[in-house]
């Protein structure tokens, strides 16, 4: 029999929302990680934005770097991974949203020895530092990085290096960038086979607000390079983020299946955007999606076979999944 229960995987299925700020560090609920885990959702996900909202142009405190290794023990004792973006800023309006990229550069060989000792916790890092909420977009005009879509050669090779120091700390681990185009920019077309992407707009409009290169106007289509690159990306890397808004036909059940199992999803926020949830919930998707995140492996057969004194064990399983395991 085929079981239809939600039940916990690792590295894969739902993700919860959570931040800590400089300014006002609130360290990881060990009850809500409880509740999550053994609620519906069967949470084994927890996304943290470590705000370095007070270090704009001083090295990290120790009393911080000492709260992050309290979060990761606390991940770590109910069973959770955890996706970790850095970022300055969540105002829109910030004039200065990151320090200059020395500065970055340096709390970057702060938390290096902080995410090494705690590698076996960690689904991804997302590459941030960059712009409010770490997204890349909005950088206060900055000379070093650019701002928006006005972006040099040289602000984006000052981005690169933000990549490769963030790189440096663990090779072997999984990345994710906000944006096709900044990967391009930074790489071209080849495969970099450590860094994935996450989509913070997935099935909105401008092409889930930049995530694609796109041709036409709010409503128009990724361009079929980035559609056939981002698919291909996905197979081996984890594709996590969020929706962040209704979209007509786009964010009803049967195109976001489509567009699930399209980039391989495997991680998405049960935090936002709630009317995006409550549609898939009244539509009847909403177990469909949260079963179907990352891998989903069922027993097709199995078959036992005695041949003197070998006993051969021979199954055959299929992935119902969005996802690979990677």
């Amino acid at each position: 029999n085929i079981t239809e229960e939600i039940f916990n995987n690792p590295e894969r299925g739902i993700q919860k929302y959570s931040e800590a700020k400089a300014s006002n560090y609130s360290l990881i609920s060990v009850s809500n990680l409880n509740n999550w885990k053994n609620g519906e959702d069967k949470v084994t996900i927890l996304y943290r934005c470590f705000y370095l909202d007070t270090f704009l142009n001083s090295n990290i405190s120790q009393a911080y770097l000492n709260n992050m290794q309290t979060d990761f023990n606390r991940v770590r004792d109910e069973g959770y991974k955890i996706i970790v973006r850095f970022a300055y800023t969540a105002n829109q309006n910030a004039s200065q949203p990151q320090p200059e990229k020395n500065q970055i550069l340096a709390h970057i060989e702060q938390v290096k020895p902080i995410l090494q000792a705690n590698s076996d916790v960690l689904l991804t890092i997302q590459l941030g530092w960059i712009g409010v909420w770490g997204e890349w977009y909005y950088t206060g005009n900055s000379t070093e990085f650019g701002n928006e879509g006005n972006i040099t050669v040289q602000q984006y090779q000052n981005r690169k290096e933000i990549v490769e120091a963030t790189r440096n700390i663990l090779p072997d681990a999984f990345y994710q960038l906000r944006y096709i185009d900044a990967k391009t920019q930074m790489y071209g077309q080849s495969f970099v086979g450590n860094i994935g992407f996450y989509n913070d707009a997935f099935l909105n409009n401008y092409c889930d607000q930049g995530t694609f290169p796109c041709n036409g106007g709010s409503q128009g289509t990724p361009t079929t390079t980035s559609d056939n690159y981002l698919q291909l990306q996905t197979e081996t890397v984890p594709m996590t983020g969020e929706t962040n808004g209704l979209n007509g036909n786009r964010t009803n059940c049967s195109n976001a299946l489509l567009e699930l199992n399209k980039y391989n999803w495997v991680t998405l926020n049960r935090d936002y955007h709630p009317q995006v949830w409550s549609g898939w919930i009244n539509e009847g998707c909403r177990d469909e999606i949260v079963k179907r995140l990352g891998y989903r492996y069922i027993l097709k057969y199995t078959k036992f076979t005695h041949n003197q004194n070998d006993l051969l064990f021979e199954f055959n399983v299929k992935n119902f999944g969005f996802a690979n395991v990677f």
